[in-house]
C-alpha cells in the first residue's frame, strides 16, 4: 500500500536514479512510442518517479502548495489499467473516498519493479498532466492494484478522475 506524505513547498527526498524502468522508456510505452514526446513537458496519466533533479517537468500538487519534479519517463500509463472501483472508508467519524485501479499483467510487472526500487521514496500520480498525488513506498506491491486515496477527494471527483482514465486507454 502506498501512504501518502507531506512535503514542504519544493523539497523533495533524495533519490538514486539508475534502474533499468528510468534507462529504458521503450519498457514502458513499446507500443505506444509517441507517447513522450522529448521536446515537451507534457505528462501523461500514470505513475512517475519523484525525483530531486530539477528539470522542466515540475508540478504542483492538485489542491496543494507543495511542488515536486517529475522523471517524465512513466512507469505505469493508462493503459495498463483494466479495473475502477471506488470505495468509501471512515475514520474518526468522517468518510474518505479512494479509486482502486486494477493493472494488466505489464503494468502488474513494471508496477512491483518500481515499488521495489521505491521503498522509502516518492511517486507520483499524474492524470491528464495535472499532479493528484504523491506518496511515499512502504513496500513493494506486487498485486497488480495502485490507488488514489489522499483523502481529500469526493466521490464525485473520482469518479471524474476514472472517465478521464478511462477515456485515454
Amino acid at each position: 500500500m502506498l501512504l501518502l506524505t507531506g512535503c514542504t513547498d519544493d523539497s523533495t527526498t533524495k533519490q538514486k536514479i539508475g534502474d533499468r524502468l528510468l534507462e529504458d522508456p521503450e519498457h514502458h510505452i513499446k507500443d505506444n512510442p509517441n507517447i513522450l514526446k522529448h521536446d515537451s513537458t507534457i505528462l501523461y496519466t500514470g505513475w512517475y518517479y519523484v525525483i530531486d533533479t530539477p528539470n522542466s517537468y515540475k508540478r504542483q500538487l492538485y489542491k496543494s502548495n507543495e511542488s515536486y519534479y517529475l522523471d517524465p519517463k512513466p512507469i505505469i500509463i493508462a493503459k495498463n489499467f483494466t479495473v475502477f472501483e471506488i470505495y468509501e472508508s471512515n475514520y474518526d467519524n468522517k468518510k474518505y473516498f479512494g479509486l482502486t485501479m486494477r493493472l494488466d499483467k505489464e503494468g502488474t510487472e513494471n508496477w512491483s519493479y518500481a515499488t521495489q526500487k521505491a521503498i522509502m521514496k516518492k511517486l507520483a500520480f499524474v492524470l491528464d498532466n495535472e499532479l493528484l498525488q504523491v506518496a511515499t513506498v512502504k513496500s513493494q506491491i506486487t498485486g497488480g492494484v495502485t490507488v488514489l486515496n489522499r483523502g481529500d477527494y469526493s466521490r464525485q471527483e473520482l469518479e471524474n478522475f476514472k472517465t478521464v482514465i478511462e477515456s485515454e486507454r
